[in-house]
């Protein structure tokens, strides 16, 4: 295995792309195909945004379907993004502290709003806000975090914008990491990789780097230092260590944030009977071993903070917009709700 500059080994892309294309990454599987067009037929198809198609478009996604496509991801997930190899991916970055320097991080910050409403769900039950032991957060039919809590997550992305960028950065990081697999699957377009293949994994990538990751980890922070401060005031950036990262990540995990349990009414249901469909999200797995003990976070804000720090203008600027963004959110919110004094009588 090479290695980068002086540092940690370096990943070794060609024999992974190579593995995972003997394995079957991009093959149509016999035991896979079904003569329904819902049924996935290779280890990357996808139903779309499943839970969105049925609450929103009243559409089915059939139960078969949503756990092949589930086990094909894991699959996927095991050949593409083993665990061991990302893992010595940050550590290669972090040793060439070029984690801020990522093209993947300025298309991040591009796509990045802050949490919202969601406006079309017809989920309600209420939680206790600020209570992360509240039993209400486990319900398959509660929205996932109250209105008091998503208000409260422009404020600290406002007062903490590292911690936002921390979270993106470590996004933008595994985006890198999945280009430079693209990139050996790109020399093999001659046969052995079609174009349709290409299409598969850039929609396998773009599950990746969506925005709902850092809406499944910004509330649990805020809701934590929320907390925090309420015992300790005075409580500020050196709450953002590997312990606070890890119990953040493990809130969400814990309250359902990788669970998606979604009722079907008999209205849109194929066999016009109602059902509870159970979204499991598989990268649960991988972000669990990535995430679950909070240092490459807490690491990634670090370098954040320093590179802060030192004076680098291009950090200075993503965290100024990461502020002003959830500043026009907040007025826009403010907005809505006193819209109504404004309409004539």
């Amino acid at each position: 295995m090479m290695r980068s500059h002086d540092g940690p080994p370096a990943v070794n892309f060609e024999a992974i792309a190579e593995h995972a294309l003997n394995t079957g990454i991009f093959a149509v599987s016999a035991e896979l195909h079904d003569a329904s067009s819902e049924m996935p037929t290779s280890m990357l198809d996808s139903y779309g945004p499943g839970v969105f198609l049925i609450e929103a478009h009243q559409v089915d996604v059939p139960v078969a379907a949503m756990n092949a496509v589930r086990k094909n991801f894991v699959k996927a997930n095991k050949l593409l993004v083993p665990t061991d190899q990302l893992g010595l991916y940050f550590h290669q970055r972090f040793t060439d502290g070029d984690v801020l320097d990522s093209c993947s991080l300025q298309r991040a910050l591009h796509d990045y709003r802050p949490y919202q409403k969601q406006t079309w769900s017809t989920r309600n039950t209420a939680v206790e806000s600020f209570n992360p032991n509240d039993p209400a957060r486990k319900n398959y039919k509660r929205k996932q975090y109250s209105t008091e809590e998503i208000h409260a997550t422009w404020d600290f992305a406002i007062e903490y914008p590292e911690a936002i960028l921390a979270i993106l950065a470590y996004q933008a990081v595994t985006a890198d990491y999945l280009a430079e697999l693209r990139r050996q699957y790109d020399r093999r377009v001659d046969g052995t990789v079609s174009a349709k293949d290409l299409e598969l994994f850039d929609s396998y990538v773009r599950q990746w780097g969506g925005d709902n990751f850092s809406a499944m980890l910004v509330p649990a922070l805020t809701i934590l230092h929320h907390n925090a401060k309420k015992h300790n005031p005075t409580h500020g950036a050196e709450f953002f260590d590997a312990q606070s990262f890890s119990q953040a990540f493990t809130l969400a995990a814990d309250n359902g944030v990788f669970r998606n349990w979604v009722a079907v009414p008999a209205s849109i249901a194929a066999d016009g009977k109602e059902r509870v469909n159970k979204f499991l999200c598989p990268a649960a797995g991988t972000l669990k071993e990535q995430l679950g003990d909070g240092t490459i976070l807490a690491k990634t804000y670090d370098l954040v903070r320093r590179s802060t720090g030192q004076g680098d203008t291009h950090t200075r600027e993503a965290l100024d917009k990461i502020s002003e963004l959830a500043g026009i959110q907040q007025n826009s919110e403010a907005m809505d709700d006193t819209a109504w004094l404004l309409r004539p009588s």
